[in-house]
Order: structure tokens, then C-alpha cells, then sequence
């Protein structure tokens, strides 16, 4: 009986070793090696538990990091007082100021680079405007063309550590092979076409995949393409076309999103900010964090204005940058895509897009001086557009 008594004690002794050895590792901080050394347990005393309790309780407030949502709570509240105090700012100036920023800082600002690729004679065919030119310093160049060509009309645009955008021309005839090699090489999942294949009569864009009277593939010498489904109007985005594409360039197969924005006129601003906001939001559900390519005629008005948005964004409510100016951030975006945002009118869109946007995010409130500078704009979209339309005898 002793025996057994002597026995069952070393057992239950053995199972509460277990059991406390097994606490420590499921504990919130880790403990030493050293201190299971010196505290195993033969003494549960109550001394012996504070002392634990105290010991545990300093390490895990010394290695704590701050909580999730903490930090969110942070970066909203950060982003609130970037955006409120922009804001104020923005809708104070007014649009003259705003469109004179445009002409004393932004329209005369030429970055520093070298152009060399651009001015090669073996790359002026596959320039569509020669007063367009590209920087090497953020040009796409290529790495698996057959022909050992890299050169294509396209900028690498950081606006972010999760985006790039790539704002390219419209593609011409002869380099549609190019333009999908950058889309499979870069794994792009969305290209945004900002332009309609023709304008008021001109070209601004070949028509680079399979059209519905062309059937569902097509090949562009070394690159397949081909139509997985069409779609027209998606969603309440009106003038927006969805067509999911697959590429195929050598042994590499890529799936992307074809959006095409008919409603964005050349030189002006789109017609519908809401359906602008909707293809935004689409645009960043697709592309997760790929490369997202952007492409008008010339690849520097509405590509250099969407993408200037973008930037304009993560400086206020990623960043919560509370010293944004947009004409800094225009100027930066020169620096990769020379030339981008072509005049006071897109100028004044940026604005008025991050404006829209930030109080689509309940970022800020809209204010009298804010109504005023949106009933402004829409005043100045109409004139341009009358005159436009005195300009074709309408």
C-alpha cells in the first residue's frame, strides 16, 4: 500500500511537471532556457505562482507590440487630418489659382534624363508622336522579344511600395507584339485602356486583341491572344467594357482584364466621376499589386491624370502626408512620365477627383467653400464643352 501510495505521488509529481513545462510554451512571451532551469517545480507554493505570475507578466509587457487595430485607428486618424487640412486648402484656392499653379509650376517643369532610346532611328517608328518623348531612366524595357527588341513607348510609374502603374501609348500596328510582351513579362492582370480606338475621326489606338467580328484569337507574330468573355457596360459603369484575356508568349500564360473607358474625351476630363470612382475601386480589386498598365493615345493626359490621382491618394490617406501640395506630387510624377497631366483642365481634375474621393471615404465633410469649388469645375467642364462643339458647328 505504501508502495503504491509512494508510486501514485511520483505520478501525479510527473504529470504536474508536464502540464507546467507545457504552460510555459503556450505562454505569450518565451521564457529562457535558464529560467526553466532554476524554477522547475518541485515547490507550488503560492509564493512560488506570484513569483511566476510577475516574472511572465514583465516579459510579455516588455515584448508587446501595439495592437492592429491600434495602429489603424492611428493611420485613419492620421489620414483624416492630411485630408481635412488639404482640403480646406484646396477649396480656398479656388479654381484660377488652381489652374495658375498649373501654368507657373507644372507646365514649364521639364525632368532631368537622357532620351536616347527615343531619339534612336530604329525606335522612331514605334513612336506615335514625336513631341512625346520617353525618359530611360523609368522606360519599360524588355527582355524576351525574338527580335532583341526592348524598346516600347512606355514609363514605369511608382506610385507606391503596392502599386505601379505603367503608362504606355496606345499601341500601333507595328508594336502590339511589344505592348503584350510588357503585359506578360510584367504579369499585369488589368490594363486600362483610357481612350477609345477612334476620336472625332482619328486614330488614337489600333485595336490590339480580337474584335467580336474577328472571333476569340488572334495572333500577333510571337504572341497569342485570346477572348475568355466579353462584357459591355459593367456594373452602373457606363461606357466601361470588360474582357477577360488570356496571353500566351512562349511558354508563358497570362490571364488579364481588359478595361476599356469610353466616357474620358482627349485633352478633357471623364463625364462621369461616379462611374471614374466605380472603375477605380475595380481596377484595384483586379490588379492585386501587379503592375497595372494605363494607356490613352500618348500615354501623359488621362494616363498621367489617373495615375497622379493615384499618387495623390496614397500621400493622404496611406501616408497621411499633411504638407501635400498636388503640384509636387505632378512634378514627381514628370519624373517618370514626362509630360504627364497635359493641361490646366486635367490639372484641375486632379483635384477635384481626390477631392471626390476622400469624401466618398468619409475622409472629410463637404463645406461650403467645397461645394462652391465642385459647382466651379462643373461650370468650367460646360463652357469647354460648348465651345468644343461651336468648334465642330454643332
Amino acid at each position: 500500500m505504501a508502495k503504491r501510495n509512494k508510486a501514485s505521488r511520483g505520478v501525479q509529481k510527473a504529470s504536474k511537471e508536464k502540464k507546467y513545462q507545457r504552460d510555459l510554451k503556450c505562454s505569450v512571451a518565451p521564457v529562457s532556457p535558464a529560467l526553466l532551469e532554476t524554477q522547475k517545480p518541485t515547490v507550488r507554493g503560492p509564493k512560488f505562482e506570484r513569483a511566476k505570475k510577475k516574472q511572465l507578466s514583465k516579459e510579455v509587457v516588455q515584448e508587446k507590440e501595439p495592437e492592429p487595430s491600434s495602429q489603424l485607428s492611428t493611420s485613419i486618424a492620421n489620414a483624416k487630418k492630411a485630408s481635412q487640412k488639404w482640403a480646406q486648402i484646396a477649396s480656398k484656392m479656388g479654381l484660377k489659382r488652381i489652374r495658375r499653379e498649373f501654368i507657373d509650376s507644372v507646365k514649364p517643369y521639364s525632368p532631368d534624363g537622357t532620351r536616347d532610346a527615343f531619339h534612336l532611328d530604329a525606335n522612331n517608328d514605334k513612336n506615335r508622336y514625336d513631341d512625346v518623348s520617353l525618359l530611360d531612366k523609368t522606360r519599360v524595357k524588355l527582355k524576351n522579344n525574338p527580335n532583341d527588341d526592348d524598346y516600347i513607348h512606355a514609363s514605369l510609374v511608382n506610385v507606391s511600395p503596392e502599386m505601379t502603374i505603367i503608362c504606355a501609348q496606345g499601341p500601333l500596328e507595328n508594336t502590339i507584339e511589344n505592348f503584350w510582351i510588357m503585359a506578360v513579362e510584367k504579369l499585369c492582370k488589368v490594363i486600362l485602356q483610357l481612350c477609345q480606338f477612334e476620336e472625332d475621326g482619328k486614330e488614337k489606338c489600333v485595336k490590339y486583341f480580337p474584335q467580336e467580328d474577328e472571333g476569340n484569337e488572334k495572333t500577333y507574330d510571337s504572341v497569342k491572344v485570346r477572348v475568355l468573355s466579353r462584357g459591355m457596360n459593367v456594373g452602373s459603369m457606363r461606357k466601361v467594357t470588360r474582357t477577360l484575356l488570356e496571353v500566351t508568349h512562349g511558354t508563358k500564360i497570362v490571364e488579364t482584364t481588359h478595361l476599356l473607358y469610353g466616357g474620358w474625351p482627349d485633352h478633357a476630363v471623364p463625364e462621369s466621376l461616379s462611374t471614374y470612382i466605380e472603375l477605380r475601386s475595380l481596377v484595384q480589386r483586379l490588379s492585386c499589386q501587379t503592375p497595372v498598365v494605363a494607356h490613352c493615345s500618348a500615354g501623359i493626359g488621362r494616363s498621367g491624370s489617373y495615375a497622379a490621382v493615384e499618387m495623390a491618394c496614397y500621400e493622404l490617406m496611406v501616408k497621411g502626408n499633411r504638407s501635400f501640395a498636388v503640384n509636387e506630387v505632378v512634378c514627381r510624377l514628370r519624373d517618370q512620365r514626362t509630360q504627364s497631366v497635359q493641361n490646366d483642365l486635367q490639372y484641375s481634375f486632379v483635384y477635384r477627383m481626390t477631392l471626390e474621393i476622400l469624401l466618398a471615404e468619409k475622409l472629410i465633410e463637404k463645406s461650403r467653400d467645397l461645394s462652391q469649388f465642385f459647382e466651379d469645375f462643373d461650370d468650367l467642364i460646360k463652357r469647354k464643352k460648348s465651345n468644343k462643339h461651336k468648334n465642330f458647328g454643332e
